[in-house]
């Protein structure tokens, strides 16, 4: 059986700062930098060396973390609160941009499939290509590169966020900017919508039984005989009955042309006919129809060619409306999912920076990393970096037993958050692409 589908696989990434050694400016000789490069060399030996095996599912890469504008405690600590709330934000933006482009590109993946049951079926192909599933290959980026390639070789955009400028206007300029792409999504898709259900409700018309559904798709004008003494009816017939009717509608009333019904489309489980009559008749013979078991139903219709022309007008504009809507928002989510995924990344660098002074003091002294952690490996990752980096922490930064367990490893929170449920020696987000 053929298959579309455009959905995007998950995956999760740990965003962390390890802790050094030290915090002055040297120690035993050795620069921040080295004790940075100690830190990075420790976690991969622990994580992916001979001692553990590979706990990560690629290498670990270091992050850069430009030396950012500090202000005062009391200003980190009310941005550290605003920072989770944010966050949140930003990925759920991220997400609804990520789903409609899913269900758009679902939507070309069966078009297209569609689309060559056509083709083969006009070539009689009946090659095995028949049963092949089919893929949309839509390919989700941030600056014109994969978004998980844009994550792991992050570099902070420095044009857009100067390092210089104060942390909470660099946030604020982003949440603007996250906001603005939010609402202009809500709006592009509302209208989307709304053209989608005119098309439905026009749809709907045409759809349903025989006995209930509009019928300009299946009347013709040279089906109905209208002269001044004559008229044509309509009539549903259930599919088990057409014989019964045709042994009998000559008879049902007075002035009934014989052999003048003909049966103008068979559907599920009805039959629609034409039958012609006088016109002084016509009340007796609907009389006759209602009374005959039930089975027989005289369709109140009159054929206007004007009306029909308009209706499908009218649907073919609502199809090219609804095409080039959805064709718009399909290109402009590509675009602004790459913005806002980047505008994402900065504000997690930001809580990344904002946590570790909190966690770690000034100067700024950790080293930060990008890691991607083996499924269903988690927990013992967690408990390998909380055994390297955990020395001569705080009991309060220990990872609980259900946090150390956590398959997310952190979440929204400070790795953890301060009061937060997940708590580890060393600050730690989950960023889930």
């Amino acid at each position: 059986m053929e298959s579309s589908s455009s959905t995007f696989t998950t995956t999760a990434y740990w965003i962390v700062s390890l802790p050094l050694t030290e915090r002055n400016h040297s120690i035993n000789g050795q620069t921040i930098q080295e004790r940075k490069d100690i830190a990075f060399q420790l976690l991969e030996a622990k994580t992916r060396g001979k001692e553990n095996g590979e706990l990560c599912a690629r290498e670990n890469r270091k992050l850069f973390v430009p030396e950012l504008k500090i202000g005062t405690l009391d200003s980190l600590l009310a941005l550290s609160d605003d920072l989770q709330k944010i966050n949140g934000q930003i990925e759920n933006v991220t997400q609804k941009i990520k789903r409609q482009i899913q269900e758009i590109g679902e939507h070309f993946a069966k078009e297209s499939q569609q689309q060559r049951r056509r083709d083969n079926m006009e070539n009689n192909n009946n090659s095995n290509n028949n049963n092949e599933a089919f893929t949309a290959q839509t390919i989700l980026t941030v600056d014109g590169v994969p978004t998980e390639e844009y994550l792991t070789d992050f570099k902070w955009d420095e044009a857009k966020n100067p390092a210089k400028r104060q942390l909470r206007e660099t946030v604020e300029k982003i949440t603007e900017h996250v906001m603005k792409i939010d609402d202009e999504l809500k709006m592009k898709l509302s209208e989307y919508v709304m053209a989608k259900n005119s098309l439905s409700t026009i749809a709907r018309k045409t759809q349903g039984s025989l006995a209930t559904r509009d019928l300009g798709d299946v009347v013709r004008e040279e089906d109905m005989v209208e002269t001044e003494n004559l008229t044509t009816l309509l009539v549903t017939i259930p599919k088990f009955s057409a014989q019964d009717w045709l042994d009998s509608y000559e008879t049902l009333a007075q002035f009934v042309v014989p052999r003048s019904s003909k049966m103008l489309k068979e559907e599920n489980d009805y039959s629609l006919f034409t039958v012609t009559l006088f016109r002084r008749t016509v009340d007796s013979f609907k009389n006759a129809v209602r009374e005959k078991n039930g089975a027989f139903q005289v369709r109140e219709y009159s054929y206007d060619k004007d009306k029909i022309t308009e209706n499908k007008e009218e649907k073919q504009s609502l199809e090219e409306e609804v095409e080039t809507r959805r064709n718009e928002l399909y290109e402009w989510c590509q675009t602004s999912y790459g913005e806002v995924v980047s505008s994402w990344i900065h504000v997690v660098v930001v809580r990344l920076f904002v946590e570790s002074i909190l966690r770690y003091g000034l100067p700024p002294a950790f080293q930060a990393v990008i890691m991607r952690p083996k499924e269903r490996l988690e927990k013992k990752l967690r408990s390998v970096m909380n055994a390297a980096f955990g020395n001569g922490s705080s009991s309060h930064w220990s990872a609980t037993e259900s946090g150390g367990g956590s398959g997310g490893g952190g979440g929204d929170g400070l790795g953890g958050e301060r009061g937060g449920d997940d708590c580890f020696p060393y600050v730690s987000f989950t960023v889930t692409l």
